[in-house]
């Protein structure tokens, strides 16, 4: 058997990404600050650097996405049952 050989400076995943930019506007640098906060949050990146920085066993990350996916199932139908019930 052949095993995959591990990069761990590949940063192939970041190419994806295009650049953030934010305006500061009347020298407001706190309000910059924060919008260019959750643009970082909402692109995910931090997310996916922290995924990238160690390796994660297969059997790992297959746990991982069953967990999120149970959890990502039962937001919906918490969601659902609200709407129902008004």
């Amino acid at each position: 058997m052949f095993r995959k050989t591990i990069n761990k400076f590949d940063d192939s995943y970041l190419i994806k990404f295009k650049p953030l930019q934010v305006e500061v506007r009347n020298g407001d640098f706190e309000r910059a600050s924060k919008d260019f906060k959750v643009m970082v949050q909402r692109e995910k990146i931090i997310s996916l650097y922290k995924e990238h920085q160690k390796y994660e066993k297969p059997s790992e990350k297959k746990r991982r996405k069953r967990r999120e996916s149970e959890e990502k199932r039962l937001v919906m139908a918490y969601k659902a049952l609200k709407e129902k019930n008004g």
